[in-house]
């Protein structure tokens, strides 16, 4: 009995310290739970800090002197709007000409334009590698040679000095019968007639004989509009070299489309573009005048000619195609305002408004017709709007790159 006790009281004492030990496992793990969730707690409250001190970095890199408002305001600093060059005007209702745009031609005017030839036969060389359409050349400026060296027919510088040679001596020797009155003075004169003749023509030859061959000049100034032969090519007598143009006057021919036919007498000018230039020449400013307006189509053609002559103010190249906004005598007051101010996303058109001294906002609009210059507002603007005509470029750059700062990062 005594050792059933015994032994009753071991299996106790080990139950009680199995309990004992998994209370204090427990516990330790719960103390390590704590530690860990007081761990975590202390890494988010250190990634709210990364992200606040992050967030405060964010607003350092945003431009200071360009961001959005919720509102879509673009807010520009008086720097920027002065260094990009931003301008703007009032809009207003003003007279607007009621266009025909369509397509056109520049011309050369008639009476301007003389084609230099061959002096005689041989082989035609250029005076200079620079010889090409377009160059300006001076009255009297040798612009090639024709040599005949080695030419069946010889040189006729040479040729001339021999005739001149031969005719200066039948001359002399007529001076000295007439006087014997052994020829008549008929023959006389004759004689003295073909010496004349031969002189002019050898002292011709003989100043523009180089060991290149006899110079061809233009005979007046201007520019070369066409160059008729190749360089070491063989010419004859009388064959064009080249047609030099003074360019002072100019045509533009323009094409009126057949439903615009009723419009012709009303055409009173045109503005018009041209494809190596950035401006818009106007034949106002040209002391331009319609000059023909076309009573028959073109050949194979569906439009009727309308011409403007013209001054070539602006180093205008003949046979240039042209983009042509012809103006009709319709005018009547519209809100318009330059093509600068105009931006474009996906087909629609927008304008920037100033609503502050650094502040802008975007502006969906309706356009119509343009002359080149400005274009006409249906819808969208208003009389007193303050439309940046200028620099617009610059703000829809500042709009975009304002809408999501520099430097943020939404991934953390």
């Amino acid at each position: 009995m005594k050792h059933k006790l015994i032994f009753v009281s071991a299996i106790l004492a080990l139950a009680l310290c199995g309990c004992h030990s998994h209370h204090n496992h427990d516990g330790h793990e719960h103390h390590q739970h704590e530690a860990i969730d007081e761990h975590d707690g202390h890494d988010h409250e250190e990634h709210d800090n990364t992200h606040g001190e992050h967030s405060q970095k964010s607003e350092k890199h945003t431009d200071k002197d360009m961001h959005n408002h919720a509102d879509g305001e673009i807010v520009i600093s008086h720097e920027q709007i002065h260094k990009f060059g931003i301008k703007t005007e009032r809009a207003e209702n003003r007279d607007f000409c009621k266009i025909v745009k369509t397509c056109g031609e520049i011309l050369a005017a008639q009476g301007n334009e003389s084609v230099i030839v061959a002096p005689s036969n041989g082989i035609a060389t250029f005076a200079s590698n620079s010889l090409t359409a377009g160059r300006a050349v001076r009255n009297g400026e040798v612009i090639a040679f024709v040599s005949s060296k080695n030419i069946e027919n010889g040189d006729p510088s040479v040729k001339a000095k021999a005739a001149f040679d031969a005719a200066k001596s039948a001359y002399e020797r007529a001076e000295g019968l007439v006087k014997d009155k052994i020829i008549s003075q008929k023959e006389y004169e004759q004689a003295k007639l073909n010496f004349e003749n031969a002189q002019n023509e050898y002292l011709a030859l003989s100043s523009k004989t180089t060991d290149k061959g006899i110079g061809v000049s233009s005979t007046l100034g201007g520019f070369v509009k066409e160059i008729h032969i190749s360089n070491g090519e063989y010419v004859n007598v009388g064959q064009p070299v080249a047609t030099v143009s003074q360019n002072k006057r100019l045509y533009l021919q323009a094409d009126v489309p057949e439903k615009h036919l009723s419009e012709m007498r009303n055409i009173t000018g045109a503005n018009f573009k041209l494809p190596y230039s950035d401006s818009l020449f106007r034949t106002s400013e040209l002391k331009g005048k319609i000059i023909s307006r076309g009573k028959s189509y073109g050949k194979n053609s569906c439009f009727v000619p309308v011409t403007f002559e013209f001054d070539n103010i602006g180093n205008i190249v003949q046979g240039s195609f042209a983009e042509v906004f012809l103006q009709i005598k319709s005018f009547k007051k519209v809100i318009s305002v330059p093509l600068t101010a105009l931006t474009e996303s996906a087909g629609i058109y927008f304008v920037y408004l100033q609503t502050g001294d650094h502040s802008f906002v975007k502006q969906e609009i309706s356009i119509g017709s343009n002359d080149g210059e400005r274009v006409e507002i249906l819808k969208g603007l208003h009389e007193g709007d303050i439309v940046v005509t200028e620099g617009a470029i610059h703000v829809k750059l500042a709009e975009n790159s304002a809408a999501i700062p520099e430097g943020h990062n939404h991934n953390h």
